[in-house]
């Protein structure tokens, strides 16, 4: 029975049915105001084990947004190794996480959206697939709003990874990412932590 409903929630054609609904045939323009985490969710409903960790993070009152989400990200990258999937609660997940029980690319997001919640730095959450028809094989990475750079930044927190330009100076948002990608460039991006991409070529 299980596989049957492990089937039916992976088919491709309900992957395409619900890009849809989401996408509600918005364009590249309008993303901006779309899927803010901070939006949705309530500071005052966040587990008290984010504000303790967020309170070893150090995060001095002086940094701009970009500063603060580089510091969390690359807190979380050094302090979590990752495993399986956990798919738990937020609080579950952080614990789990941060003792060394699992975590992948949609774990990561998951508490780093909290993270950025706490710490007043807009937040969203993106998900890709390989293929339409091979929707088994995708990843997760977020977006947050810097007020340096007036507008969205793309931030991989499981790669520990942001993506840039040809002018390294200049962080890419989602939209800008896919629209450098598909005019033929080679993906650049700069890595925050001493972490090592175990497939850089994914």
């Amino acid at each position: 029975m299980n596989k049957i409903k492990h089937f039916f929630k992976r088919h491709p054609i309900f992957y395409y049915l619900r890009f849809i609904l989401i996408s509600k045939n918005q364009n590249s323009g309008s993303c901006d105001n779309t899927g803010c985490f901070n939006d949705i969710n309530d500071i005052n409903t966040i587990p008290k084990i984010y504000f303790d960790v967020n309170s070893k993070i150090n995060l001095s009152s002086n940094l701009n947004e970009f500063e603060k989400a580089i510091k969390i990200a690359k807190y979380l990258r050094t302090n979590i190794h990752g495993g399986t999937g956990l798919g738990l609660s937020s609080e579950m997940t952080l614990k789990k996480m941060l003792i060394g029980e699992g975590g992948v690319c949609s774990d990561f997001c998951q508490i780093f959206n909290i993270f950025c919640l706490i710490n007043d730095i807009k937040v969203k959450e993106w998900h890709c697939v390989l293929n339409l028809y091979k929707p088994n094989i995708g990843h997760t990475f977020n977006e947050f709003y810097s007020s340096k750079h007036q507008k969205w930044i793309a931030i991989d927190i499981h790669k520990a990874i942001y993506f840039v330009g040809k002018n390294e100076d200049t962080p890419l948002s989602v939209i800008e990412l896919f629209t450098f990608l598909r005019n033929g460039n080679d993906l650049k991006y700069i890595s925050y932590s001493n972490y090592i991409l175990k497939k850089p070529e994914r």
